[in-house]
Parts: C-alpha cells; structure tokens; sequence
C-alpha cells in the first residue's frame, strides 16, 4: 500500500477530495500532505480551487491554502503574501461574510503568530469597508493589539483604537 508522499500530485487530489467529501471526522492524511507540498504548482491549483463552483474542491482549496508548507519560527508560511488577501478577498466576496462565525473567525486571527495574518484580519475587522463589526467589539481588539510587537499591526491597532 502506497502512502500519501508516494502518490503523484494529480492522484493525491483526487484522493484528497474523497477524504474532504466523505467524513470531516477522520484525519485528512492526504489533505496534510497536499499542504506539505508548498510549490508554486500547488498553490495555483489551490487558488483554483478555492474559487471553485464545486463547493467540496471549494473546501479542499482552502484548507490547503490555509495550512500550505511548513511555518517558521514566527508562524509565516512560504505563500502568505498571496495566500493571506486571497482568502480575505474570499471572506468579502461572500453574501454571508458578516456572519457572526466570520467575525470570530477573524477575531481569532487577530492573536496568529504571523503578524501579516494579524494585520489583514484587524483590517477586516476595523476598516468598515466590507463587513458589519459591532463597534466596540473593533475597538476592544484594536486597544488589544496597540502595543503588538508587529510594527504595521501596531500602526493600524492605535489608528483604530478609539481615545
């Protein structure tokens, strides 16, 4: 039996896209070890897909994208300059972006080791640009993140921090 390292790259999405269509319980071996691959290859089929009309390979695209090569010791990952808009850009597009599991999910994003995840997720959430945040809950993570050791989260937190 071959293992998922074994497998060329046009096999291991198909199998990939079985994992993510079958069970969301059991372990996506196949998914990991698409996201281990970070090559430009993968990341454009990941682009691709997770713009996708079929919303299983929609899925799979994202969760490649979201853990796409090994992280440094700060938390970046090879492709975050173009992983990171594109999955916010994602979140904007959506007819339901202001959903309060998008504003959480952002919310959360806020405290990532990557301090551009940081940065693009209090954008999201304190631009009033594209999606509906309670005020004070902006305020709240912007006063958190005033004094971050990220210079640009740092700038953007104090700028949108309130008095």
């Amino acid at each position: 039996m071959s293992t998922p390292s074994d497998l060329p790259l046009d096999a291991l999405v198909v199998v990939a896209l079985d994992e993510v269509r079958d069970d969301a319980d059991k372990p996506w071996l196949h998914v990991v070890e698409r996201q281990g691959r970070a090559t430009d290859e993968v990341l454009d089929l990941a682009l691709a897909w997770s713009v996708d009309d079929d919303p299983d390979l929609r899925d799979l695209g994202i969760l490649v994208l979201r853990e796409l090569g090994p992280a440094d010791d700060a938390g970046r990952r090879p492709f975050s300059d173009r992983v990171v808009p594109h999955l916010l850009a994602l979140l904007d597009g959506e007819d339901d972006a202001a959903t309060a599991e998008v504003v959480d999910a952002l919310e959360r994003l806020t405290q990532d080791a990557d301090g551009e995840v940081r940065h693009f997720a209090l954008y999201a959430l304190a631009a009033e640009d594209g999606f509906v945040v309670d005020p004070e809950r902006a305020l709240r993570v912007a006063r958190s993140l005033a004094e971050d050791p990220d210079p640009q989260v740092r700038e953007m937190a104090r700028a949108h921090r309130g008095p």
